[in-house]
């Protein structure tokens, strides 16, 4: 009979440890199949145009900027043999710098950087739940005349999830404008809500720890007060643990890492002045 339920209860721990195993694994892949994607939009079924490979580089949550890599690409009649332009084009895009993507006719196309604004009201306190949209729009010239675009948008930063979608479907030949919606990744999330969930647990443990040399009449028990006083310093490293180091004030201070440093120092300063006093009424009885 024993040994049926020893049986029984090592082979749901290893379910259990398979199905979380197969979670997070599937999650993995969600993840990396999501930043492989490439989203194209604009004229794609046009033989000649102007192919825009954005790739996102970095995603800034404290300065709300985007750092992004554009590389032109011609496509039809507007590409020569050797991939390069046949006129010049000119490409204007929205950007924290003025100056338009330039490339000459036949010269080797270079990847250009830029940066562009977020905002949608997000803020890098609200982490892990922190969401921003960014405006990406761009238009293609070449010889001063509009030619169709395509936008072809990748995320490359993989502390976050980047939704491309069009800013306005009814949009003219040559421009494109999309709305990057911006969130933190799978990941990041579990992960930060894990070390959340972490610390309000060994919150919980201090408080137990507490209850148990009050409740038992204790006097001072050092090895204990040692106990909580390591906890009572160790959620700090733990804190600072998580992706892209939120500022003090964030979500999870106020819902796991206040509350939990809250009660393991009132706990210890608890215990400690009870075990005072115990000792104390120990030696006026003896």
């Amino acid at each position: 009979m024993r040994r049926g339920r020893r049986f029984l209860a090592v082979g749901g721990i290893v379910v259990l440890l398979i199905s979380v195993m197969a979670g997070s694994l599937a999650v993995y892949r969600a993840q990396k199949e999501h930043g492989r994607a490439i989203s194209g939009f604009g004229d794609i079924d046009h033989p000649d145009r102007v192919d825009l490979y954005v790739w996102v580089i970095r995603i800034d949550a404290a300065a709300q900027q985007v750092a992004l890599q554009i590389t032109p690409t011609p496509q039809g009649r507007f590409a020569n043999s050797g991939g390069t332009f046949t006129a010049d084009l000119l490409v204007y895009g929205s950007g924290q710098r003025a100056d338009p993507i330039k490339v000459a006719a036949g010269e080797q196309i270079p990847s250009f950087d830029r940066t562009i604004a977020m905002g949608g009201g997000g803020m890098i306190t609200d982490y892990p739940f922190d969401k921003y949209d960014a405006d990406l729009g761009f238009v293609a010239e070449i010889d001063g005349a509009a030619v169709p675009v395509v936008v072809q948008a990748q995320n490359g930063d993989a502390f976050f999830t980047v939704t491309p979608q069009w800013h306005d479907t009814a949009q003219p030949i040559g421009q494109v404008g999309l709305m990057l919606h911006i969130t933190r990744s799978p990941a990041a999330q579990i992960f930060a809500i894990f070390v959340m969930v972490l610390m309000l647990g060994l919150a919980l443990a201090a408080a137990i720890v507490g209850y148990y040399l009050i409740t038992r009449q204790r006097v001072i028990v050092i090895p204990a007060y040692t106990f909580l006083a390591a906890l009572l310093f160790a959620l700090i490293p733990l804190r600072n643990a998580v992706p892209a180091s939120p500022p003090i004030g964030s979500i999870i201070d106020f819902t796991s890492f206040f509350p939990a440093e809250a009660i393991i120092a009132l706990t210890l300063i608890v215990a400690v002045i009870h075990g005072y006093r115990s000792e104390v009424r120990a030696a006026e009885s003896a």
